[in-house]
């Protein structure tokens, strides 16, 4: 997957602009995206997550990393945060 992320890096490196990556998780999914993309030159992640329902070790799996990643603790549930994030796929920019 790690190769994966960086042809990704290596496609937009003609861009200007950064991409985002967002992502819901309620624990494994958010820490296997924000680690595979962490210090990816051009790509951001979002892992919107919710309060008190992931483990502590899930939870430091990816509020610890910084550099290109970006957790944010969501007062709600796991479908709470989906909701949050479906309706920007949604949106054309």
């Amino acid at each position: 997957m790690p190769v994966l992320w960086h042809a990704c890096s290596t496609f937009l490196s003609d861009r200007k602009e950064q991409v985002n990556v967002l992502v819901a998780t309620s624990g494994d999914t958010g820490s296997a995206v924000a680690n595979g993309f962490l210090g990816v030159e051009g790509i951001h992640v979002f892992v919107l997550y919710p309060k008190g329902k992931v483990s502590k070790i899930q939870e430091s799996q990816f509020t610890t990393l910084g550099k290109n990643i970006t957790a944010l603790e969501i007062d709600g549930t796991f479908d709470d945060c989906q909701h949050l994030v479906k309706p920007l796929f949604l949106t054309r920019i």
